[in-house]
């Protein structure tokens, strides 16, 4: 590969990463904890408080979900256009302060303004889906459904 092509596929390779970053908090010792974090590993995210988290520097399936995610934001906006109706609410984060101090947040991918319905889009496998079934409403998916309801 010659260098010049190297050097854009780099460049488009961070172009994404840009774009797809983490919107949440990244802050070590900030009392933050998000809806998508329910249900996950209690010591990554105790190491993320502790320590706080960094941007991705590697293009990844959750690379892929973002990028899928910023199309239907884009989608979402064409809709709300096209019929003036303000229907579709994006990224949209909400929080929720906890008499202890901590707050929830949470960022839902798509709200349905005038039906009241949450979207939270994933990109996954059939494997995944089963497994939300099978766990009902204890699966991390749900609890974090649950949190967006609250908030």
């Amino acid at each position: 590969m010659n260098q010049n092509v190297k050097l854009a596929c780099e460049e488009y390779e961070q172009m994404i990463l840009d774009a797809t970053k983490y919107s949440g908090n990244k802050e070590p010792g900030k009392k933050v904890f998000s809806a998508s974090m329910l249900g996950g590993d209690v010591l990554q995210h105790y190491l993320k408080y502790k320590h706080g988290s960094q941007d991705s520097k590697v293009f990844g399936a959750n690379t892929l979900g973002s990028a899928y995610q910023l199309g239907v934001d884009e989608a979402a906006d064409m809709w709300n256009e096209k019929h003036e109706d303000g229907k579709y609410i994006s990224a949209e984060r909400f929080t929720f302060e906890l008499s202890n101090g901590w707050t929830i947040s949470g960022e839902t991918d798509q709200f349905d303004n005038i039906r009241k319905v949450i979207f939270d889009n994933k990109v996954t496998t059939a494997t995944a889906i089963a497994k939300v079934r099978s766990e009902g409403k204890d699966n991390g998916y749900a609890l974090q459904m649950g949190a967006y309801k609250l908030l």
